[in-house]
């Protein structure tokens, strides 16, 4: 709708790990629409590599099995391996 786009840093802890929702709207992303007849949601992904960016939650993983805080992973397709400890497509 044009109109800009808010987020709190809880909302943002709180969004999901992985953007599968992207087809029913976003409901879990954490950034949200200020027009309440909009109510739009999006997730901010790519926080890990300092490049963050606003997705419809299509690129937006979220790896929580890697160490530390985790890792973007940008597709939302992508896995983890349990054995080898990579990702996979």
């Amino acid at each position: 709708c044009g109109k800009e786009a808010q987020a709190t840093l809880r909302a943002l802890l709180d969004q999901a790990d992985n953007g599968h929702d992207y087809e029913e709207g976003s409901p879990r992303g954490g950034i949200v629409c200020t027009n309440q007849e909009c109510g739009e949601r999006w997730y901010l992904t790519n926080m890990c590599y300092k490049d963050p960016y606003l997705t419809c939650g299509k690129y937006h993983n979220h790896c929580s099995l890697c160490k530390g805080f985790g890792l973007c992973l940008a597709d939302y397709r992508t896995a983890h391996c349990t054995v080898c400890g990579q990702h996979y497509f």
